[in-house]
C-alpha cells in the first residue's frame, strides 16, 4: 500500500463533523466531497485525471488551504487538515506517476 491510499484509508475511517457549514464563502462540505470525489476517482482509474479534473483538485486544494486557519472548532480544524493532507497527496501521486507528463 503507498502512502495516498494509507490517507485515503484512514479518511474513510473518518466522519465528517455535523454542521460544518463555511468560511469566507467556501462551503467545507462541498470542497469535502469534491475533493473526495477527485480523490476516489484518481485511485480508481489514474488514467482518467485529465487536465481539467487536476486543476479542480489544485483549486480545492488552494481554497482549504486558505480557510484552514479559519475553520472552528479545533475538531474541524483537525478533520480538514487530513483532508488537505488526502488533496496534496493526490497531485503528488499524480506528479509522481509520470513525471514525463507534465
Amino acid at each position: 500500500m503507498n502512502e495516498l491510499e494509507d490517507l485515503w484509508d484512514h479518511y474513510c475511517d473518518c466522519i465528517r463533523p455535523p454542521d460544518v457549514g463555511g468560511v469566507d464563502e467556501v462551503r467545507l462540505g462541498e470542497l469535502d466531497d469534491e475533493i473526495s470525489a477527485l480523490v476516489s476517482a484518481y485511485l480508481g482509474a489514474p488514467e482518467s485525471m485529465a487536465a481539467p479534473r487536476v486543476a479542480r483538485l489544485g483549486l480545492a486544494l488552494a481554497d482549504l488551504t486558505r480557510v484552514l486557519p479559519k475553520i472552528e472548532p479545533e475538531a474541524t480544524r483537525r478533520y480538514f487538515e487530513m483532508v488537505q493532507s488526502v488533496a496534496r497527496g493526490a497531485l503528488v501521486a499524480m506528479r509522481m506517476r509520470d513525471p514525463h507528463d507534465c
